[in-house]
């Protein structure tokens, strides 16, 4: 059977257009509504019961109904419903009399998220806590993401976050084959146990599933799996660009608890490869997207290398690599937003375009003829593996 279209931005009405979400009270759809609003639609909707969500919606200034309210849906450009609601609820038909568009929540999510350097955690069970971490993770390393997480956090005082990065980490529900409208640039996979098995043709159609949402991510980011999760190898068995994290020695990056006090852990981490993780950069100048390598480093200090490609666009690239001074001064995590910080180190190539006191590496023009330069800043301390 030939791969369904992924869901992209064509599927949701200009901005400043009415939304309305059949079902909006729920974990998905309630900070589907948050993110549709922070996006500058008019955000409308409708549920049995309300949640203390629901009042932090109508802070936002989404507007709620009656669920037997069918005039608010008819008057919308578009109706989000989630799997719960049958196909002839009379919001839900009523609409689609009306001609109004309408889509399931997890295709509206992939909608939104797609064109995004999506980070989707799936799994039958882990996926909420792991989709939180990495979310506050790349937040306190100021990827400024967008996200979406099936429980509440703390933090964001609620499921959802609205953010103008280029990174979006979500949660992908196997539920209903919900993950199979994600398009994910990494995907984690926490495990893989018979599950929502009403949705699917026994346990092997489970791990076609798992299988078919993680190998979108293979040519890409690739795949970060838990090596003691259950069904992992069997899963992912014969795809390319699979990494494992864990606590035993055959993980590729491993966490080993060297302390405990109560509920709080110290953890060291090792790993068996040299990790890099890519994050884009887009240029001010506009020349399109750019990538900053960056390993996690110490108060120890870091050197490191930044490797200038002079390419011709018909021939081989030609690699120039220069040190960069160990940094100094008192610890901060590296930054991947603009900003002035002495602290940072540079390249100290002149023709370089990695500017010092500055994480984001911008292009120049197109050269002369037909060569062009791309400048990738790659720091490396060999005590951390832990990529940023």
């Amino acid at each position: 059977m030939s791969e369904r279209h992924l869901p992209d931005r064509t599927l949701l009405p200009a901005t400043g257009a009415s939304v309305y979400l059949l079902g909006i009270a729920g974990a998905g759809m309630s900070g589907l509504a948050m993110l549709l609003a922070a996006e500058g639609y008019l955000v409308t909707g409708a549920d049995r019961e309300l949640t203390p969500e629901t009042d932090r919606l109508r802070d936002l200034g989404v507007r709620l109904w009656p669920e037997t309210a069918t005039q608010p849906a008819v008057e919308a450009e578009l109706v989000v419903y989630t799997s719960a609601v049958a196909p002839g609820h009379p919001v839900l038909a009523a609409a689609r009399t009306a001609g109004v568009s309408s889509l399931k929540r997890a295709r509206a999510m992939g909608a939104l998220l797609n064109a995004r350097r999506l980070v989707a955690v799936g799994g039958t069970h882990g996926k909420t806590t792991v989709t939180a971490m990495t979310a506050r993770i790349a937040e306190a390393g100021g990827l400024d993401p967008i996200a979406l997480v099936g429980g509440r956090v703390a933090a964001w005082n609620g499921n959802a976050r609205a953010g103008a990065g280029v990174v979006a980490v979500a949660e992908a529900d196997e539920y209903d084959r919900s993950f199979l409208e994600l398009d994910p640039s990494l995907a984690v996979v926490t495990s893989v146990e018979p599950e929502h098995m009403e949705c699917y043709d026994g346990p092997s159609d489970l791990v076609a599933a798992f299988r078919e949402f993680a190998g979108r991510a293979s040519e890409r980011d690739g795949i970060l799996a838990c090596a003691e999760g259950p069904g992992i190898p069997e899963t992912l068995r014969g795809l390319g660009g699979v990494h494992t994290y864990g606590l035993g020695p055959a993980a590729d990056y491993r966490v080993e608890v060297v302390a405990r006090d109560g509920a709080r852990q110290t953890c060291r981490f090792t790993g068996q490869r040299t990790p890099e993780r890519r994050w884009p950069q887009v240029s001010d100048s506009g020349w399109g997207s750019r990538s900053l390598r960056i390993l996690w480093w110490d108060s120890r200090g870091s050197t490191g290398e930044c490797r200038c490609w002079d390419r011709d666009v018909a021939g081989p690239s030609s690699t120039t690599m220069h040190t960069i001074p160990p940094r100094s001064g008192p610890r901060s995590p590296p930054r991947a937003t603009r900003g002035r910080d002495d602290r940072s180190p540079w390249c100290s190539n002149r023709t370089c375009t990695a500017v010092p006191g500055t994480w984001r590496l911008t292009s120049p023009p197109p050269w002369p003829g037909r060569t062009r330069r791309r400048c990738f800043l790659s720091i490396r301390h060999a005590s951390s593996p832990y990529p940023a």
